[in-house]
C-alpha cells in the first residue's frame, strides 16, 4: 500500500509539473524602456520635458486618452496619488501610441497652467500605462522622480 502512495504522489508531481509548463503564459512580458524628466528639480513656472524610449526587442503600447500619454503622481504617505494635470501631445491623435523598438517619444506638463493650490512642492513622477502584443495586460512605467518647489 505505501509503495502505491508513493507511485500515486509521483504521478502528482508530474502532473502539476506539466500543468505549470502548459499554463505559463506570458505575464512577465518584458518591459525595457528609459522614461525621463529633462531635470530633477522644477518650479512653478516650468515645463517638465520627458522622453520615453522603448528599449525592448517588441512594439510597446502607450494608452492614450484625450491627449494624455502620461499622468503626473506626486509621492505622499508612501503612496504614488495620481495629478490631474495635462500633458501636451499635439502629434498623437490615436489610441494607444505605437513605440517602435528603440523609438523615442517625448512629452511634457506646463506646470504654469494651473492653479498654484493644486501643486504642493514635493517629489512627483510621471507615469504612463503601456502594453505589448496583447492590450488586456497592461502595466504601468514610471520615470525618474522629481522636485517640485513653490
Amino acid at each position: 500500500m505505501k509503495k502505491l502512495n508513493f507511485i500515486s504522489f509521483l504521478i502528482f508531481l508530474v502532473f502539476i509539473g506539466a500543468c505549470n509548463v502548459f499554463n505559463s503564459y506570458d505575464e512577465g512580458q518584458r518591459f525595457e524602456y528609459q522614461f525621463k524628466t529633462d531635470k530633477t528639480e522644477y518650479s512653478l513656472k516650468d515645463t517638465v520635458n520627458a522622453t520615453f524610449k522603448n528599449k525592448s526587442d517588441q512594439t510597446l503600447f502607450l494608452s492614450y486618452q484625450i491627449c494624455t500619454i502620461a499622468e503626473m503622481q506626486k509621492h505622499e504617505n508612501k503612496n504614488w496619488k495620481s495629478i490631474s494635470i495635462p500633458i501636451f501631445c499635439p502629434q498623437y491623435a490615436k489610441s494607444p501610441v505605437k513605440v517602435e523598438p528603440g523609438e523615442k517619444i517625448e512629452t511634457g506638463v506646463n506646470l504654469n497652467l494651473f492653479d498654484k493650490n493644486d501643486l504642493a512642492s514635493g517629489t512627483y513622477r510621471l507615469d504612463v500605462v503601456a502594453s505589448q502584443k496583447d492590450q488586456n495586460k497592461q502595466r504601468e512605467l514610471t520615470s525618474n522622480n522629481f522636485e517640485i518647489s513653490k
